[in-house]
């Protein structure tokens, strides 16, 4: 028997221990690619996902004596597999299972074995330029979510029979979903408002809630329904906003590191009703950089971690927050990590709207494949009280002397009750007596103070807290 041939059988044995140990490659050979597709979404329980695997000779001569295996969790059943070279199926491909737990705990290891050496009877090379694909089908009857993470291959060069190892440790998880269960595309967050009373400033946030595997989003858009964005009075190159939340990361081998992250979003220009900005990284956890670092990656605060851009609407229209991801979070289809972060936006940048209503929040993701998922959120917004002009006591949308007869009439004689005494309230005493129509005459005719708010012309709530009401008042 040759030496490579006693090289790749030692390494057979020995592949337990260097999984354990870590998945750099060893006596690793630069001619293979090795990938492997899996489905973004989540498979029901009882139901199938197929994987594929893809293994590209690149090299000059051909691979002899290749096999590759998966490290499944146990409760994962492999139902059926087939496997095709340069595109032609291929019969005679023998599949091993290991018993539980035999080579890495908790999990099956399902093998295809291509050729046997040292005789590679078997004859199924892969050619040069040529790629073998293994197609196999999974089954859990047990909802979950399963790491799939680790894989290994071993094989040898045709022509100089220099032996070869690889594997992965790629963050891939397979969502098992029974029914009922929570949709991992749907988005899972919680938008809320600083306050919910009309004509006000107010802080907008949203609480994103991410799970590792679950489909990443292309693009979010937040969509607001009712109420003012207001894009003016925030310099460019200034923070408009910020994030933070925490982060945890998990590999299969070196654990995992759990920390807090904080990030701004800065304002990078405004043209007509767009406002664009960048959210920059300021600062991460020792834990979680030491743990990156570790990883080969490098410290991520001062990086770019999305672009936002928001748009406003016309009027009281809203307007929409779109984020979309910075090349920082790589091309994977899925989130590599769990995370609650909240998004949070100043009382600069909003204003509800003028009169009572409801407002939706629309948060919608755009995924790498195209399909979209929503989730939606309904709030009432009121006024803490009727809206009036202070001073039109008369109710006709204006303040004239004919308020302070109405409110003398009434004080002092057989006239009609007002049906909004906070409007007769021009001084805001909080309480009514010949004061108030005195102002009003002194505001009209010898160049007295205005009404307290809502002053004249303006209609409003009243900002004081006081025992007069307004039982209806009709606004211009």
């Amino acid at each position: 028997m040759s030496f490579s041939r006693l090289v790749r059988g030692f390494l057979a044995i020995l592949i337990p221990a260097l999984l354990l140990a870590g998945c750099e490659p060893f006596l690793s050979d630069a001619g293979i690619v090795v990938v492997r597709v899996l489905p973004t979404g989540p498979v029901a329980t009882g139901g199938n996902v197929t994987i594929a695997v893809e293994i590209r000779n690149t090299g000059a001569d051909a691979i002899r004596g290749f096999y590759y295996a998966e490290h499944l969790p146990s409760s994962i059943e492999v139902v059926s597999w087939a496997v095709t070279i340069g595109g032609a199926p291929v019969a005679g491909i023998l599949k091993e299972t290991s018993p539980d737990g035999e080579v890495l705990p908790g999990r099956t290891t399902h093998r295809w074995v291509f050729e046997v050496p040292p005789a590679d009877a078997e004859n199924h090379p892969i050619p040069s330029g040529s790629t073998a694909r293994i197609e196999y089908t999974l089954r859990s009857s047990t909802a979950g979510r399963y790491d799939i993470s680790w894989g290994n291959w071993v094989g040898a060069r045709a022509a100089s029979g220099q032996a070869f190892f690889g594997c992965w440790e790629m963050r891939q998880v397979l969502v098992v979903q029974a029914a009922g269960g929570a949709d991992p595309y749907r988005p899972d967050v919680t938008p809320a408002f600083s306050n919910m009373t009309t004509a006000t400033p107010v802080a907008f946030s949203e609480v994103f809630r991410i799970r590792t595997g679950d489909p990443r989003p292309a693009r979010t858009r937040i969509d607001l329904s009712a109420g003012t964005i207001v894009l003016s009075g925030i310099p460019v190159g200034q923070p408009f906003g910020a994030v933070s939340g925490t982060v945890t990361i998990a590999h299969s081998r070196l654990g995992g590191a759990t920390g807090a992250v904080a990030g701004e979003i800065r304002c990078g220009g405004i043209v007509g009703s767009v406002r664009k900005g960048e959210i920059i990284i300021t600062s991460v956890a020792p834990a979680l950089v030491t743990f990156l670092q570790g990883l080969g990656l490098p410290n991520p605060t001062g990086a770019k971690a999305f672009d936002v851009t928001v748009t406003a609407r016309a009027g009281d229209a809203g307007g929409t927050i779109d984020l979309d991801p910075a090349p920082l979070f790589g091309a994977g289809a899925a989130h590599p990590a769990d995370a609650t972060l909240t998004l949070a936006l100043p009382q600069a940048l909003f204003r509800h709207r003028a009169d009572p209503g409801t407002a939706q929040v629309a948060t919608t993701y755009t995924f790498l494949d195209g399909r979209t998922a929503s989730s939606s959120s309904s709030f009432d917004i009121y006024s803490l009280g009727e809206r009036f002009i202070r001073g039109d006591a008369n109710n006709d949308d204006t303040v004239t002397i004919g308020d302070a007869i109405f409110t003398l009439n009434f004080l002092f004689s057989t006239g009609p009750l007002s049906t909004c005494l906070d409007a007769c309230d021009v001084n805001d005493d909080g309480g009514l007596s010949i004061s108030d129509p005195v102002w009003i005459l002194r505001y009209l005719y010898s160049g007295g103070s205005a009404p307290p708010p809502p002053t004249p012309p303006s209609c409003g709530i009243d900002p004081t807290d006081d025992p007069l009401g307004c039982l209806s008042y009709s606004c211009p």
